[in-house]
């Protein structure tokens, strides 16, 4: 089934699929930006590459991570360099998801990205679709979304998946797909969006993880309930006793 991609009409795609992705940084780095200096300097074309080898060795401050909405500005901790860049919304995202995680110390290359879900806007013609992101062995975010919508540049081609057209051992698909379980399985069982995703009422699809038995919490919430009314006709028969102990008593 082919997916419209609002940003890119004429682009034939098959939509996220449940196996582990990663940037394809090559792409990353030759979006266009634009550098705005203010003072009347003018401002630069330049690339989301060049802005990360500007600001790869500096700590940034928390702020700088926040999303702009028609542009994004990076401030050195020490205030020795702010960088302000204008330009399409996806590039912007994934310069400030990259930066972030580089601070803390996590390299574009290393995290992988595994799609979960995704919604559609019901004012406007805009698609979010969300991931959760593995590095160093554990779940470093639960939820990271990226929009979809006219101009804002979203191209779901900088995700890269394995190709095992020149694979040479016969088990390495089956390891990266046990592999993809794995994290899926974790996502859903050891995380609170993960958690949320599989007790949503309208049952989203989950990846790689099958709903098994009766909703949990709804029973602990019965069996609580049982005790209590139990724990109460307990107390009336405590109360009946000692008055017929007391009558027979006299």
């Amino acid at each position: 089934m082919k997916h419209h991609v609002w940003s890119k009409p004429d682009l034939q795609w098959e939509g996220f699929q449940p196996v582990a992705h990663w940037f394809g940084t090559e792409k990353i780095w030759a979006l266009p930006l634009t550098r705005k200096y203010g003072d009347g300097k003018a401002d630069e074309i330049t690339t989301v590459g060049d802005v990360i080898a500007l600001l790869h060795d500096k700590q940034l401050k928390p702020e700088s991570f926040e999303r702009g909405v028609l542009e994004s500005e990076f401030i050195a901790a020490d205030d020795s360099l702010k960088v302000t860049v204008k330009g399409l919304s996806f590039s912007r995202d994934l310069l400030r998801v990259i930066l972030q995680l580089h601070s803390e110390g996590i390299g574009a290359l290393e995290s992988v990205w595994y799609y979960f879900d995704h919604d559609s806007c019901r004012q406007e013609p805009q698609e979010m679709y969300f991931f959760f992101v593995v590095a160093k062995n554990r779940i470093v975010r639960e939820r990271v979304g990226f929009s979809d919508y006219l101009d804002s540049g979203f191209d779901p081609t900088i995700f890269e998946t394995h190709d095992y057209k020149d694979m040479i051992w016969g088990d390495e698909a089956d390891w990266d797909e046990a592999d993809t379980r794995y994290w899926y399985r974790k996502f859903y069982t050891e995380t609170r969006t993960g958690q949320l995703m599989a007790l949503r009422p309208d049952d989203p699809r989950l990846f790689h993880y099958e709903r098994t038995g009766p909703d949990v919490m709804g029973g602990i919430g019965v069996l609580q309930r049982s005790l209590l009314q139990i724990k109460f006709v307990i107390w009336i028969l405590v109360i009946i006793s000692l008055v017929n102990l007391v009558i027979h008593w006299k």
